[in-house]
Protein backbone atom coordinates (compact mmCIF):
# COMPACT_ATOMS: atom_id res chain seq x y z
CA UNK A 1 0.00 0.00 0.00
CA UNK A 2 1.74 3.39 -1.62
CA UNK A 3 1.18 6.44 1.15
CA UNK A 4 1.11 9.78 -0.45
CA UNK A 5 1.33 13.00 2.05
CA UNK A 6 -0.02 16.48 1.03
CA UNK A 7 3.50 18.96 1.04
CA UNK A 8 3.76 20.92 4.28
CA UNK A 9 1.84 19.52 6.65
CA UNK A 10 2.18 20.26 10.02
CA UNK A 11 1.33 24.00 11.98
CA UNK A 12 0.87 27.07 10.07
CA UNK A 13 3.12 30.02 11.13
CA UNK A 14 -0.19 31.72 13.16
CA UNK A 15 -0.69 28.53 15.38
CA UNK A 16 3.30 28.26 15.93
CA UNK A 17 3.16 32.09 17.07
CA UNK A 18 0.12 31.21 19.33
CA UNK A 19 1.58 27.83 20.85
CA UNK A 20 5.39 29.92 21.09
CA UNK A 21 3.15 32.51 23.05
CA UNK A 22 1.29 30.08 25.20
CA UNK A 23 4.25 28.07 25.92
CA UNK A 24 6.54 31.29 26.93
CA UNK A 25 3.89 32.25 29.82
CA UNK A 26 3.04 28.58 31.12
CA UNK A 27 6.92 28.28 31.21
CA UNK A 28 7.72 31.67 32.87
CA UNK A 29 4.78 33.20 34.34
CA UNK A 30 4.45 33.66 38.30
CA UNK A 31 0.67 33.06 38.43
CA UNK A 32 -2.03 31.25 36.31
CA UNK A 33 -2.33 31.71 32.89
CA UNK A 34 -5.44 31.45 30.84
CA UNK A 35 -7.00 31.28 27.76
CA UNK A 36 -10.44 33.18 26.14
CA UNK A 37 -12.17 29.83 24.54
CA UNK A 38 -9.53 27.11 22.92
CA UNK A 39 -6.09 28.35 21.73
CA UNK A 40 -6.31 26.29 18.91
CA UNK A 41 -8.78 23.83 17.41
CA UNK A 42 -6.47 20.76 18.55
CA UNK A 43 -7.48 18.16 21.23
CA UNK A 44 -4.49 16.72 21.46
CA UNK A 45 -2.28 20.04 21.58
CA UNK A 46 -4.69 21.94 24.23
CA UNK A 47 -3.94 18.67 26.42
CA UNK A 48 -0.46 19.29 26.02
CA UNK A 49 -0.59 22.76 26.88
CA UNK A 50 -3.38 21.99 29.80
CA UNK A 51 -0.60 19.42 31.62
CA UNK A 52 1.71 22.58 31.93
CA UNK A 53 -0.86 24.58 33.66
CA UNK A 54 -3.11 26.82 30.64
CA UNK A 55 -6.60 26.68 31.81
CA UNK A 56 -9.63 27.37 29.46
CA UNK A 57 -11.66 30.89 30.26
CA UNK A 58 -15.10 31.79 28.50
CA UNK A 59 -15.50 35.06 30.21
CA UNK A 60 -12.58 37.44 31.79
CA UNK A 61 -15.12 38.18 34.23
CA UNK A 62 -14.18 34.44 35.80
CA UNK A 63 -10.46 35.52 36.76
CA UNK A 64 -9.10 38.63 38.43
CA UNK A 65 -5.40 37.75 38.35
CA UNK A 66 -2.69 36.30 35.81
CA UNK A 67 -2.22 35.76 32.63
CA UNK A 68 -3.91 35.79 29.50
CA UNK A 69 -2.57 33.93 26.21
CA UNK A 70 -4.77 35.54 23.47
CA UNK A 71 -6.20 32.81 20.76
CA UNK A 72 -4.61 32.45 17.22
CA UNK A 73 -8.38 33.36 16.26
CA UNK A 74 -7.94 37.16 18.02
CA UNK A 75 -10.30 38.56 19.95
CA UNK A 76 -12.72 41.72 20.00
CA UNK A 77 -10.48 44.80 20.26
CA UNK A 78 -12.45 45.83 23.55
CA UNK A 79 -11.87 42.86 25.10
CA UNK A 80 -8.16 43.78 25.44
CA UNK A 81 -9.31 46.65 27.60
CA UNK A 82 -11.10 44.66 29.51
CA UNK A 83 -8.52 42.21 30.57
CA UNK A 84 -6.51 45.15 31.38
CA UNK A 85 -9.26 47.09 33.30
CA UNK A 86 -9.37 43.13 35.88
CA UNK A 87 -5.45 43.56 35.96
CA UNK A 88 -4.67 40.76 33.91
CA UNK A 89 -1.21 40.57 31.34
CA UNK A 90 -2.33 40.26 27.97
CA UNK A 91 -0.32 37.83 26.10
CA UNK A 92 -1.11 37.90 22.17
CA UNK A 93 -1.33 34.99 20.07
CA UNK A 94 -3.91 36.32 16.83
CA UNK A 95 -2.28 35.03 14.14
CA UNK A 96 -1.00 37.80 11.83
CA UNK A 97 -3.06 37.12 9.28
CA UNK A 98 -6.25 37.46 11.51
CA UNK A 99 -4.83 40.65 12.50
CA UNK A 100 -4.60 41.89 8.71
CA UNK A 101 -8.05 40.74 8.29
CA UNK A 102 -9.11 42.75 11.66
CA UNK A 103 -7.30 46.05 10.43
CA UNK A 104 -9.14 46.07 6.85
CA UNK A 105 -12.52 45.41 8.38
CA UNK A 106 -11.62 48.22 10.32
CA UNK A 107 -10.37 50.38 7.02
CA UNK A 108 -13.54 49.63 4.72
CA UNK A 109 -15.65 50.48 7.85
CA UNK A 110 -13.48 54.32 7.72
CA UNK A 111 -14.06 54.51 4.39
CA UNK A 112 -18.28 54.20 4.98
CA UNK A 113 -18.71 51.27 3.36
CA UNK A 114 -21.17 48.60 4.59
CA UNK A 115 -19.32 45.51 6.26
CA UNK A 116 -19.79 42.07 5.15
CA UNK A 117 -17.61 39.04 6.27
CA UNK A 118 -17.50 35.88 4.73
CA UNK A 119 -18.12 33.02 7.18
CA UNK A 120 -19.03 31.07 9.86
CA UNK A 121 -21.03 33.52 11.98
CA UNK A 122 -20.06 31.27 15.11
CA UNK A 123 -16.53 30.82 14.51
CA UNK A 124 -14.60 33.01 17.08
CA UNK A 125 -12.42 34.62 14.63
CA UNK A 126 -15.49 36.08 12.80
CA UNK A 127 -16.64 37.15 16.16
CA UNK A 128 -12.93 38.76 16.43
CA UNK A 129 -14.06 40.55 12.95
CA UNK A 130 -16.86 41.58 14.04
CA UNK A 131 -15.71 43.09 17.51
CA UNK A 132 -12.81 45.13 15.21
CA UNK A 133 -15.21 47.75 13.91
CA UNK A 134 -17.66 47.34 16.98
CA UNK A 135 -20.34 45.23 16.40
CA UNK A 136 -21.00 47.25 12.49
CA UNK A 137 -20.46 44.26 10.42
CA UNK A 138 -23.03 41.47 9.03
CA UNK A 139 -22.41 37.93 8.13
CA UNK A 140 -22.49 35.80 5.21
CA UNK A 141 -22.39 31.92 5.39
CA UNK A 142 -22.71 30.94 1.85
CA UNK A 143 -23.35 32.14 -2.09
CA UNK A 144 -26.81 31.19 -1.24
CA UNK A 145 -27.02 34.10 1.26
CA UNK A 146 -25.79 36.55 -0.58
CA UNK A 147 -28.46 36.06 -2.94
CA UNK A 148 -30.83 36.89 -0.52
CA UNK A 149 -29.09 39.72 0.63
CA UNK A 150 -31.10 43.08 0.67
CA UNK A 151 -29.86 46.80 0.01
CA UNK A 152 -28.74 49.03 0.39
CA UNK A 153 -25.40 48.02 -2.19
CA UNK A 154 -23.96 51.47 -3.02
CA UNK A 155 -21.10 51.00 -0.63
CA UNK A 156 -19.97 47.55 -0.01
CA UNK A 157 -16.82 46.57 2.11
CA UNK A 158 -16.28 42.75 1.94
CA UNK A 159 -13.60 40.54 3.37
CA UNK A 160 -13.22 37.18 4.76
CA UNK A 161 -12.77 34.68 7.53
CA UNK A 162 -9.34 33.62 6.44
CA UNK A 163 -10.32 29.49 6.27
CA UNK A 164 -12.51 29.69 3.98
CA UNK A 165 -12.53 28.19 0.58
CA UNK A 166 -10.78 30.67 -1.95
CA UNK A 167 -13.36 29.22 -4.85
CA UNK A 168 -17.16 30.08 -2.68
CA UNK A 169 -15.68 33.73 -1.62
CA UNK A 170 -15.19 34.43 -5.26
CA UNK A 171 -18.42 33.54 -5.70
CA UNK A 172 -20.18 35.45 -3.04
CA UNK A 173 -17.87 38.61 -4.52
CA UNK A 174 -19.54 38.08 -8.16
CA UNK A 175 -23.00 37.97 -6.86
CA UNK A 176 -22.67 41.09 -4.68
CA UNK A 177 -21.05 43.07 -7.41
CA UNK A 178 -23.41 42.80 -9.90
CA UNK A 179 -25.69 44.04 -7.80
CA UNK A 180 -23.69 47.22 -6.41
CA UNK A 181 -20.23 48.66 -5.65
CA UNK A 182 -18.40 46.52 -3.81
CA UNK A 183 -14.92 46.63 -2.42
CA UNK A 184 -12.97 43.69 -2.00
CA UNK A 185 -10.34 42.45 0.65
CA UNK A 186 -8.92 39.50 0.08
CA UNK A 187 -8.04 37.79 3.83
CA UNK A 188 -8.25 34.37 3.05
CA UNK A 189 -4.92 32.45 4.25
CA UNK A 190 -2.60 31.58 1.89
CA UNK A 191 -1.35 28.94 3.76
CA UNK A 192 -4.75 27.56 4.21
CA UNK A 193 -5.02 28.02 0.21
CA UNK A 194 -2.04 26.03 -0.12
CA UNK A 195 -3.21 23.23 2.33
CA UNK A 196 -6.27 23.00 -0.05
CA UNK A 197 -4.85 22.92 -3.53
CA UNK A 198 -2.27 20.23 -2.17
CA UNK A 199 -4.85 18.25 -0.61
CA UNK A 200 -7.26 18.27 -3.94
CA UNK A 201 -4.23 17.43 -5.67
CA UNK A 202 -3.50 14.32 -3.74
CA UNK A 203 -7.00 13.43 -3.07
CA UNK A 204 -7.46 12.91 -7.01
CA UNK A 205 -4.51 10.51 -7.18
CA UNK A 206 -5.69 7.96 -4.46
CA UNK A 207 -8.49 5.60 -3.13
CA UNK A 208 -8.57 6.68 0.45
CA UNK A 209 -7.76 10.08 1.72
CA UNK A 210 -7.10 10.39 5.92
CA UNK A 211 -7.77 13.63 7.37
CA UNK A 212 -5.86 14.58 10.26
CA UNK A 213 -6.86 17.05 13.15
CA UNK A 214 -9.30 18.69 15.00
CA UNK A 215 -13.32 17.51 14.42
CA UNK A 216 -14.07 21.72 15.38
CA UNK A 217 -11.01 22.89 13.31
CA UNK A 218 -12.67 24.98 10.41
CA UNK A 219 -9.40 24.32 7.87
CA UNK A 220 -9.37 20.57 8.38
CA UNK A 221 -13.24 20.01 7.82
CA UNK A 222 -12.80 21.87 4.71
CA UNK A 223 -9.93 19.72 3.70
CA UNK A 224 -11.93 16.41 4.31
CA UNK A 225 -14.75 18.20 2.00
CA UNK A 226 -12.46 18.94 -1.05
CA UNK A 227 -10.91 15.64 -1.06
CA UNK A 228 -14.66 14.11 -1.47
CA UNK A 229 -15.07 16.51 -4.26
CA UNK A 230 -11.84 15.09 -5.84
CA UNK A 231 -13.32 11.85 -5.32
CA UNK A 232 -11.37 10.19 -2.57
CA UNK A 233 -12.95 7.46 -0.09
CA UNK A 234 -12.61 10.42 2.91
CA UNK A 235 -11.91 9.24 6.44
CA UNK A 236 -11.40 12.07 9.43
CA UNK A 237 -9.75 11.19 12.50
CA UNK A 238 -8.25 13.41 15.17
CA UNK A 239 -5.78 10.33 16.57
CA UNK A 240 -3.87 7.14 15.32
CA UNK A 241 -6.76 5.10 17.75
CA UNK A 242 -9.40 6.74 15.25
CA UNK A 243 -8.52 4.46 12.45
CA UNK A 244 -10.28 0.82 11.18
CA UNK A 245 -8.03 -2.05 9.78
CA UNK A 246 -11.24 -2.56 7.08
CA UNK A 247 -11.05 1.10 5.72
CA UNK A 248 -7.68 0.16 3.76
CA UNK A 249 -8.91 -3.26 2.59
CA UNK A 250 -7.64 -3.85 -0.59
CA UNK A 251 -6.64 0.20 -1.12
CA UNK A 252 -3.57 0.49 -3.22
CA UNK A 253 -3.17 3.92 -2.71
CA UNK A 254 -3.88 6.53 0.76
CA UNK A 255 -3.30 10.11 0.79
CA UNK A 256 -2.99 11.76 4.05
CA UNK A 257 -3.01 15.63 5.05
CA UNK A 258 -3.45 17.46 8.11
CA UNK A 259 -5.46 20.61 9.33
CA UNK A 260 -2.96 23.32 10.37
CA UNK A 261 -3.68 23.51 13.84
CA UNK A 262 -2.27 19.54 13.87
CA UNK A 263 0.89 18.50 15.41
CA UNK A 264 3.35 16.95 12.68
CA UNK A 265 3.83 13.72 15.78
CA UNK A 266 0.04 13.14 15.23
CA UNK A 267 0.41 12.58 11.63
CA UNK A 268 3.68 10.01 12.23
CA UNK A 269 1.06 8.33 14.44
CA UNK A 270 -1.91 8.08 11.96
CA UNK A 271 1.17 7.71 9.74
CA UNK A 272 2.58 4.52 11.25
CA UNK A 273 -0.69 2.82 12.43
CA UNK A 274 -1.77 2.71 8.47
CA UNK A 275 1.82 0.98 7.45
CA UNK A 276 0.94 -1.60 10.41
CA UNK A 277 -2.80 -2.28 8.67
CA UNK A 278 -0.89 -2.48 5.17
CA UNK A 279 2.06 -4.96 6.73
CA UNK A 280 -0.71 -7.23 8.21
CA UNK A 281 -2.70 -7.44 5.05
CA UNK A 282 0.42 -8.76 3.48
CA UNK A 283 1.17 -11.24 5.82
CA UNK A 284 0.21 -15.01 4.61
CA UNK A 285 -1.35 -16.05 7.50
CA UNK A 286 -3.58 -12.68 7.75
CA UNK A 287 -7.38 -13.15 7.78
Amino acid sequence: MEIIFADELGYCPGVEHALRIANNATDNADGPVYALGALIHNHQEMGRLFSKGLKVINSFSEVDEGTVVVRAHGIPYKQYDEARERGLEVKDGTCSIVTRAQRAARKLKAEGRRVLIYGDPKHPEVIGLIGAVDGDAEVISSPEEAERLEGPFDAIGLLCQTTKQPDSFRRVAEILQARGDVKIMDTICPFVIERQKHTREVAGEVNVMVIVGGRHSSNTRRLAELSEQAGARVYHVETAEDLQPEWFDGVQRVGITSGLSTPLWVVEAVTTRIREFGDQACRPDAD
